[in-house]
């Protein structure tokens, strides 16, 4: 009766391991499926690209003016002059070239000369401050158009001022530790009327790019930052890499010109390299 009883249990203990086995389901159900993947949807918005500058305050900052066109320089002030803001100071193939504000005239470029357009030509010697600062490496993507404006911040001294930005002309002696000068300098002149001391640490914000109404995605959905990337579609039918066009960012959200439609959607995760998404 013993042995039956210890028959009758192994028996059960048997059934039951292959049961496990078998997931012990009975009503056909195969456990629960695996979690969907997190998509996000291509949709329509305003962007405005901002690109945040970091410099100091310096007095009597120089400023370059930069041919207009390609031709010969004719120059219509001596140099050491003190000019006026808005006056034409030099014609190069037609366009003129003009003293953004007061200060103190140097050519650049003897006159008579031919230039490419967009070389700068002279400088002005700034009678007021500014905010010196370069567009880093790492920054200059950003720089979709020539800003014109910045809104500014000064350690130990005003806030929300509005400056305006010029360019400044390279300096050899300003390079990074490799070796690599900055892309783009400028100097932000502040308005006369500024309290302000040289050396004070300063940030500027710089309104690069603005658009409406277009297509954008979240930035860690998109693999790459400038000219095209690479997505991931994902559809009824299953998912497919896709490459993009892409437009400006504000750092947080980026522009699809081309590739994908309204309402299309994409995984939230960039593709990687390995080819697995």
């Amino acid at each position: 009766m013993v042995n039956r009883a210890v028959r009758c249990l192994g028996l059960v203990v048997v059934g039951c391991v292959l049961s496990s086995c078998t997931g012990g389901a009975t009503d056909g159900t195969t456990g629960p499926s695996a979690a969907a993947p997190a998509v996000v949807t291509v949709v329509r918005a305003d962007l405005t690209a901002v690109v945040v500058l970091f410099g100091q305050t310096m007095a009597q900052p120089t400023y370059v003016l930069r041919a207009g066109a390609d031709g010969v320089l004719a120059t219509h002030a001596g140099n050491g002059t003190v000019v006026a803001a808005g006056q034409v100071v030099a014609h190069v193939g037609g366009a003129e070239v003009i003293a953004a504000t007061d200060g103190v005239l140097t050519w650049l470029v003897p006159t008579g000369s031919r230039v490419p357009a967009d070389l700068p030509v002279a400088s002005v010697t700034y009678p007021g401050f500014a905010i010196m600062m370069s567009v880093p490496v790492e920054q200059a993507y950003r720089m979709y158009s020539v800003p014109t404006t910045g809104t500014t911040i000064v350690t130990g001294g005003p806030a929300g001022l509005t400056c305006d930005l010029m360019s400044v002309a390279p300096d050899p002696a300003d390079q990074r530790l490799d070796g690599s000068a900055p892309v783009v300098g400028f100097v932000c002149l502040l308005p006369a009327s500024a309290q302000v001391v040289a050396g004070l640490p300063a940030k500027v914000g710089v309104q690069t790019a603005t658009v409406s109404d277009v297509l954008v995605l979240p930035v860690e959905a998109v693999a790459g930052v400038v000219d095209t990337g690479m997505v991931t579609r994902v559809t009824k039918a299953g998912r497919e890499r896709v490459q993009v066009r892409l437009g400006i960012t504000d750092g947080h959200r980026i522009e699809i010109v081309d590739g994908l439609v309204e309402g299309d959607q994409v995984l939230a995760y960039a593709p990687g390299l390995d080819g697995d998404r």
